[in-house]
């Protein structure tokens, strides 16, 4: 995968991702589905401009790696309360102070 987003910002302002010559978006745009749900809004994708549809591709790629961490998170804080559960019942066997 070869994209290189690049975020321009001025001082005091939040940064604007500057999409107006990557190819890589372009192609994810022209790949959207007819319709996409976003804040309970359904949009078609075939009225909304180039630059909508690079920006929502971009979106839809951004919330999909913030979930896949969500979910990496879960299964951390998971696993360290197992240990932790597991750590207190060793230790109290082997006479370790609370």
């Amino acid at each position: 995968m070869d994209f290189d987003p690049q975020l321009q910002a001025s001082e005091g302002q939040h940064p604007k991702l500057s999409i107006s010559h990557d190819a890589y978006w372009q192609q994810q745009a022209s790949e959207l589905p007819e319709r996409v749900w976003l804040d309970d809004h359904e949009w078609q994708t075939d009225h909304l401009s180039s630059e909508a549809r690079k920006l929502l591709a971009i979106y839809l790629a951004d919330a999909k790696i913030v979930a896949q961490h969500k979910e990496i998170l879960a299964l951390a804080e998971l696993g360290l309360a197992q240990i932790k559960q597991q750590f207190r019942r060793i230790a109290s066997e082997n006479g370790g102070s609370q």
